[in-house]
């Protein structure tokens, strides 16, 4: 269904790919909650690609449809450029490593060479593509990831940077404004992975190749999001054309909008316990 605020559509599971990597244990947790409840809570927001459709939010929810055995995927259908959809980066804070110093660590990979600089530099750098990332250490400190910026390359490097540290901690996300307001206090905080900002045309390369971008990099912006579906499993599971699940669909939703039960709202909520 295509309505003036959203689009929702079945597709087939074998059209959506992903860019980003995935959380076995998250998978797996979900996977549960899914088969549990019996529905599929909120849709996977997709966009459109030449050869299918790349997930821009919801990695873990589509692999555990996929590993539950669903034929279909009930996605989010939007486009890059409208409605203010955009894609931004999370960068990380990097954990306390107690037996080994997690900089050291990085810098040890091989490929990789890390350079010091200023934070004035590793930003230039980072916006001209000439380096795959830098780590703030302080004010008067950045590091630089002096390696190949060809995309494919970029991707298999900030892979083996992420599997440094992910498995010694919990990954904190900053957004780019928390971490220009870190630097302009000019006080020294733990170290901060940046990374580069990708493209929607890099995203949709990246999904349909086999090495995909470490969880927790990119950053889709996306107003209007669609919660709450609650669409039944069974549908989704279940035998049925993508025209028969579509047509569907549309009447489930049609019924769920005359009963006013679909709501729209303008300005910014916030929500707990999701």
């Amino acid at each position: 269904m295509n309505t003036q605020r959203f689009q929702l559509s079945m597709i087939p599971i074998e059209e959506v790919f992903l860019h980003e990597e995935t959380d076995p244990f998250r998978v797996n947790k979900l996977k549960k909650r899914i088969e549990s409840s019996g529905t599929l809570r909120n849709p996977p927001i997709v966009a459109r690609m030449d050869t299918g459709y790349v997930v821009l939010d919801g990695a873990t929810r589509t692999t555990s449809l996929q590993q539950i055995g669903a034929s279909h995927v009930l996605a989010q259908v939007v486009k890059y450029g409208e409605h203010g959809i955009s894609v931004d980066t999370w960068n990380h804070i990097l954990p306390d490593m107690s037996d080994t110093d997690v900089i050291t660590t990085i810098g040890a990979i091989e490929g990789i060479s890390l350079i010091t600089t200023d934070i004035v530099n590793a930003t230039e750098l980072l916006e001209k593509r000439k380096c795959a990332g830098y780590i703030y250490c302080s004010p008067d400190c950045s590091m630089i990831l002096d390696t190949a910026t060809d995309l494919n390359k970029m991707v298999r490097i900030l892979r083996k940077v992420v599997s440094t540290y992910k498995q010694h901690g919990e990954i904190y996300r900053l957004a780019q404004a928390d971490l220009e307001q870190i630097i302009a206090s000019r006080t020294i905080h733990s170290a901060v992975m940046v990374f580069p900002r990708f493209t929607p045309e890099e995203i949709c390369s990246i999904a349909v190749q086999a090495e995909k971008l470490p969880a927790g990099i990119t950053r889709h912006i996306i107003p209007g999001r669609v919660l709450n579906v609650n669409i039944p499993l069974d549908w989704l599971i279940g035998a049925g054309t993508t025209a028969e699940k579509n047509n569907w669909l549309d009447s489930w939703l049609s019924a769920k909008i005359v009963d006013s039960k679909v709501r729209y709202y303008h300005e910014p909520v916030f929500i707990f316990d999701e």
